[in-house]
């Protein structure tokens, strides 16, 4: 049994998931339900919360059951039936909802980083917001993991999972109001995309990218600049702030000013930019020591593809993000030199 403030972050997200919700939509998580319930963080909402999910002909039903005016709009059939007819009356026909007591709306609104990284998958562990909570306000603390993801995946040479951070952080900061913040994390994010750097300090196939420009990413930017009232020159100078404070990959595909031109051509509307600026992008090595990378445009030997498979197994390839791009497509080079016909 639960008791006082002795709420565990597993209940804490089930009491957030479930407030509002009818009965018949918790009947897996019914035991921990009761438990909340029992503590005095849940209860069932009083009836006349709960005749709002009435359509306007179950609202009429009521009414001509207890023979009053069927006239009027829903707000006005809720009012007319909440000040003439005892909720004895009418009871039965509600769902039962689930509603967070006094206590457990105080959860709710002083714990909210666990809900809200959960909502918005930003990645960290509740271990790690825990680690942070007593001495920090849930903004502050959520912050302070992204600054540290920034910082481990940089070091990580995960430059994939550090645009990912960028980009989570941009809406944490959207969300908070800071624009300022979110234009340049979002700008830090789309810098990452056009260098082509992959996780594993790997180079993606400039041929891949092109999904980049089709992304609600662009319109994001193109909201916050106006919001801000951003020149394009002002726009830039962010830019070039952002890239100086990232990480810096052994390898893009653009110079940065050649990556302005590309972001600015986009806000305009342009299209088909992967192809347009080919002519611009610099060429990776297979054989640069400083980054992995594997030509996709040329053809592989079933001997190369068993050699990059032995070097995956023995660790001297890091597959540390799972089934990566990089790694299907070396599996599939294997498999279809190895059995082509």
């Amino acid at each position: 049994m639960l008791k006082g403030r002795e709420l565990s972050i597993t209940n804490l997200l089930l009491l957030n998931e479930i407030n509002g919700l009818r009965e018949d939509y918790v009947k897996e998580n019914l035991s921990r339900v009761e438990e909340l319930m029992g503590a005095g963080y849940l209860k069932i909402a009083p009836p006349e919360e709960t005749l709002n999910c009435l359509t306007i002909s179950q609202l009429k039903g009521i009414l001509r059951d207890n023979q009053q005016k069927l006239t009027g709009n829903k707000p006005e059939l809720l009012k007319r039936i909440i000040k003439n007819i005892s909720p004895e009356k009418y009871s039965a026909r509600l769902p039962k909802i689930y509603k967070a007591t006094k206590i457990g709306r105080r959860e709710l609104e002083t714990r909210w980083a666990y809900i809200e990284n959960q909502r918005e998958m930003y990645g960290f562990l509740n271990s790690e917001i825990a680690v942070l909570e007593g001495t920090n306000t849930q903004e502050q603390l959520l912050e302070k993991l992204f600054v540290r993801d920034i910082v481990k995946q940089g070091a990580a040479r995960n430059f994939g999972l550090l645009r990912n951070v960028y980009f989570n952080a941009h809406k944490f900061f959207k969300k908070r109001g800071r624009l300022a913040d979110s234009i340049s994390a979002l700008l830090a994010a789309i810098y990452f995309d056009l260098t082509g750097m992959g996780n594993n300090n790997t180079v993606e196939s400039y041929f891949t990218m092109g999904y980049l420009f089709e992304t609600s990413l662009w319109s994001e930017l193109d909201k916050e600049r106006t919001a801000l009232n951003l020149s394009d020159a002002e726009l830039m100078l962010l830019f070039d702030d952002a890239v100086d404070a990232a990480t810096k990959p052994p390898f893009s595909y653009f110079e940065v000013g050649t990556m302005k031109e590309m972001i600015l051509a986009r806000l305009s509307g342009q299209q088909d930019l992967l192809n347009r600026y080919e002519k611009y992008r610099k060429l990776p090595s297979e054989n640069n020591p400083n980054y992995n990378y594997f030509d996709l445009s040329r053809p592989y030997n079933s001997s190369e593809g068993e050699e990059i498979i032995q070097k995956l197994a023995a660790g001297e390839i890091s597959s540390k993000s799972g089934c990566s791009a990089f790694f299907i497509f070396l599996v599939a080079i294997f498999l279809i030199n190895r059995y082509s016909f």
